[in-house]
């Protein structure tokens, strides 16, 4: 294991950046992403890495994008749609009131 994670063959980093940027891409938030590195057992330094460099103004407008796709909906379902896609509760706010 140790010669494979030497060789870079073995990385939490990379495999995290890969799987932020796919989740990113289906429209999935921030708590969302942290649930899915968590379930993937994702090294705890590379989960704090992840927490304390995530881009809030690009969750913004991907959140907002979401939202003109779900206009003409009722409140309560969009407020669902986004909660359950991981947008924290600020944002979500912030958009919709």
């Amino acid at each position: 294991m140790n010669f494979l994670k030497e060789k870079k063959l073995i990385d939490d980093f990379s495999l995290s950046q890969k799987i932020v940027e796919k989740l990113k891409k289906k429209g999935k938030g921030y708590y969302y992403i942290l649930r899915e590195l968590e379930r993937r057992k994702i090294d705890e330094k590379v989960l704090e890495k992840f927490k304390k460099n995530y881009d809030f103004k690009e969750e913004l407008e991907r959140c907002k994008n979401i939202l003109s796709k779900l206009k003409g909906k009722n409140k309560s379902s969009i407020l669902l749609n986004l909660k359950n896609r991981g947008f924290p509760d600020d944002i979500i706010e912030k958009l919709m009131f």
